[in-house]
């Protein structure tokens, strides 16, 4: 009989993400350490300071090359894309990590932009 089939139900998946695009930020404590491939820097937003993995490898090529026209000075700003990273506990999601995937200012050239074809 059909009735006796299992159909299996898909979990809730563990782990999500959510995007906040385009926000302002000061910066608290950047890690300016030589060719560091996925830096953490301290950030003051809206919702208080969080810390954040810096992940847009064309800004911290520039980082490495002096090439972000950032000043060093406290209140210093910047805009960007931040991925959430949420995980399942006993029903409720919370915050697992943070992270910086676009940096829209201070501009840098990507290579788009160097290859003359655009920029942003």
């Amino acid at each position: 009989a059909y009735d006796a089939i299992l159909v299996a139900v898909p979990e809730k998946p563990a782990k999500d993400v959510r995007h906040e695009r385009n926000i302002q930020v000061e910066i608290v404590k950047p890690s300016l350490r030589k060719n560091e491939a996925k830096p953490r820097w301290r950030f003051r937003g809206d919702d208080g300071e969080w810390s954040a993995t810096v992940e847009d490898a064309e800004f911290i090529w520039a980082l490495n090359a002096d090439r972000t026209g950032l000043h060093l000075a406290v209140g210093q700003k910047i805009r960007l894309d931040l991925a959430i990273d949420l995980k399942l506990v006993e029903g409720e999601w919370v915050e697992e990590n943070r992270r910086i995937v676009r940096v829209h200012d201070p501009k840098i050239n990507r290579a788009q932009g160097e290859l003359g074809l655009g920029s942003e």
